[in-house]
């Protein structure tokens, strides 16, 4: 992140000297899903080094949305397929989570998968049941990465709450300043 592209002027969310209070990186991945798995991956290091280098107590959480089928337009028409979605869910906990502001800078303190169902609404898809149900994963994976699948990629409630809770954390003095 680049100084000249914050306007201290008016960024309300820019404190001198500390920076950017809490990012939250929103992506999406709607095309393209078996190529570019390890998009995912690069993101997940890259992105969280290069803020945290710069901005080390910065809460910065990474939020992507992925179709719970990819949607392909061929001669102006649509159409879905399936894709493996065990390897976009086949995170390791040690990949995830920056508890400290002296952790290794390239990870984020929260990140989120988001699954959408566009063709049944669009519906959010938080629970591995809803993912067993739709035939995206299989009960072998459900079995042994199921609940923590659903506590720390899936659940969106979680991801917020990690990000408040490292903020406060990390800035008590500013927040009880900021809500006074």
């Amino acid at each position: 992140m680049k100084e000249n592209y914050l306007d201290r002027e008016r960024d309300s969310d820019y404190i001198e000297p500390i920076g950017p209070m809490m990012v939250v990186s929103c992506r999406s991945q709607m095309k393209s899903l078996k190529k570019n798995i390890d998009t995912i991956y690069e993101r997940l290091i890259q992105e969280p080094g290069d803020i945290h280098g710069r901005y080390p107590h910065l809460p910065y959480g990474m939020l992507h949305m992925l179709p719970a089928e990819e949607i392909e337009e061929v001669n102006n028409s649509k159409r879905t397929k399936s894709y493996n979605l065990e390897q976009h869910l086949n995170f390791d906990s040690s990949e995830i989570g920056r508890d400290e502001y002296i952790s290794p800078i390239d990870r984020p303190e929260a990140f989120n998968l988001l699954i959408v169902d566009f063709e049944s609404g669009p519906v959010i898809l938080d629970t591995t049941q809803q993912l067993l149900d739709r035939n995206m994963i299989s009960d072998r994976f459900a079995e042994r990465k199921g609940e923590w699948i659903e506590d720390n990629l899936l659940s969106t409630e979680s991801f917020f709450e990690s990000l408040v809770s490292c903020f406060d954390e990390r800035y008590s003095l500013v927040s009880d300043y900021m809500r006074s």
